[in-house]
């Protein structure tokens, strides 16, 4: 019994790792804010969304577990944090994964993040999808810790640090395995979406579309999508 314990955990420490990398103390998976952490503090989150949400994650093997509490951690890297039922987290091995769908509290919208193979990272990051047809169009979210420091604070002994979030737009050629990075606005996704101009402006002067924003973004890029099958 003794020896299929070890190699049960054995097992799970290959798949998962605890979330010790997060430096934000915790009430009830809420984040407290700035706290003391041997003479350093810190403001902010790693995470996507500080608080824990319901998701659907798709694993790589096509089965599905929904109404998991997941957090999207994006410091260093993107991962996902998932609650266990004793309260613990647990760092999902990406390799893992496929897909998480959940609902994005700021904006009421349904979010995937989905794991991107391309020729930089083969084996796959997580991003979050605005677009998904016969091309992609994906955020990456990129977390860093910058020191803040203040005179004062380091007279009191103190550094200041703080997490800066930061969004990397891309389009994404999945038969190519080719991740573009790209900026939102009209010259921009114009530029990569060629050919059917006149359509392509007349669409976005009727539909009175601002294309620096992701909603207007997926509307436009679904369009164009239509035209290219036609």
């Amino acid at each position: 019994m003794k020896h299929y314990y070890l190699l049960f955990l054995l097992w799970f420490s290959a798949t998962y790792t605890l979330c010790q990398t997060t430096p934000i103390t915790q009430n009830n998976g809420q984040t407290v804010g700035i706290y003391d952490r041997a003479g350093k503090s810190i403001k902010g989150s790693p995470y996507w969304r500080d608080s824990w949400l319901p998701g659907q994650i798709v694993w790589l093997n096509g089965s599905v577990t929904n109404g998991v509490p997941v957090k999207i951690m994006t410091y260093k890297q993107t991962d996902l944090c998932t609650k266990q039922p004793n309260g613990d987290s647990v760092l999902v091995a990406v390799g893992k994964l496929k897909a998480i769908r959940l609902l994005d509290p700021e904006t009421k919208d349904s979010v995937v993040f989905k794991k991107i193979r391309h020729t930089e990272n083969v084996t796959g990051e997580l991003m979050r999808v605005i677009y998904d047809g016969s091309f992609a169009i994906t955020a990456r979210h990129i977390n860093t810790l910058q020191n803040n420091s203040s005179a004062s604070n380091s007279d009191a002994g103190y550094e200041f640090e703080e997490y800066v979030k930061k969004v990397e737009y891309f389009l994404y050629e999945s038969k190519k395995a080719l991740l573009t990075k790209i900026k939102l606005g009209k010259k921009a996704i114009l530029k990569i979406m060629p050919g059917n101009e006149e359509a392509l402006a007349a669409y976005v002067e009727d539909n009175k579309l601002n294309l620096d924003k992701e909603k207007d973004v997926a509307r436009f890029a679904a369009y164009y999508d239509s035209l290219q099958k036609k």
